[in-house]
C-alpha cells in the first residue's frame, strides 16, 4: 500500500486549482502545495481516492466520534479508516487513534514544514 503516491496525486491536482492559486496569495505560501496543505481543504479528496485505491473507508471525524469538536477543537476532517488504523495525507504510515494526528494537535504549516 503506497498512500504517499495519494498525497502526490492529490498535490499535483491542487497545484493546478485556483483554491490554491488563492491559498498562496492569502497567505503567502510559497512553492507547491504539501501534506499540510491537503488536510486544510482536500482531506475528503484525499480518504476517498485512497479508500477507492486500497480499501477502507473515508470517514469524517465527526462520524468516529459524535463529539468530536467538543473540547473546543474545530477542525472538520475527514480520515481513511483501514484494518483499525487512521491515515491522512500527514500520516500515510497509520497512527492508532485518530487523536495522535498533526491535524488534531493543531501542528503548524511551518511545524509540518519543519519535521520534513
Amino acid at each position: 500500500m503506497n498512500l504517499r503516491q495519494i498525497t502526490r496525486d492529490i498535490i499535483l491536482l491542487m497545484s493546478e486549482s485556483i483554491l490554491w492559486e488563492n491559498l498562496r496569495a492569502n497567505r503567502g505560501y510559497e512553492g507547491d502545495p504539501t501534506a499540510w496543505d491537503i488536510n486544510c481543504g482536500y482531506c475528503e479528496e484525499w480518504a476517498e481516492h485512497a479508500a477507492k485505491r486500497f480499501g477502507g473507508e473515508a470517514v469524517w471525524m465527526d462520524k468516529i466520534n459524535p463529539n468530536f469538536g467538543d473540547d473546543g477543537l474545530s477542525v472538520r476532517h475527514c480520515v481513511l479508516i483501514l484494518n483499525g488504523r487512521y491515515y491522512d495525507s500527514q500520516h500515510p504510515d497509520g497512527v492508532d487513534s485518530p487523536w495522535d494526528m498533526d491535524i488534531v494537535n493543531d501542528v503548524s504549516r511551518e511545524d509540518f514544514l519543519g519535521k520534513l
